[in-house]
């Protein structure tokens, strides 16, 4: 329950700060992000940075993060 009420806090922190929620909050079109989904991908697995990451990513784990971001209706 703690965990859930501190999600909902910043993401009620992030709304009064204005912070986008969805790629579409930013006008990215649906078009455009499928587009370039793929090179996103393979970009964020190949990153020197995630070599630090204390959790090993790969493709799939990039993709479910993307689809948090991806709404592109309200």
């Amino acid at each position: 329950q703690g965990a859930l009420n501190l999600i909902n806090e910043i993401k009620k922190m992030s709304k009064e700060l204005g912070i986008p929620q969805t790629l579409a909050d930013v006008g990215v079109s649906k078009a455009e992000y499928l587009k370039h989904k793929n090179h996103i991908i393979k970009s964020a697995v190949n990153d020197a940075c995630t070599v630090t990451n204390p959790v090993k990513i790969d493709a799939s784990s990039v993709e479910m993060i993307l689809k948090g971001i991806e709404i592109f209706t309200k």
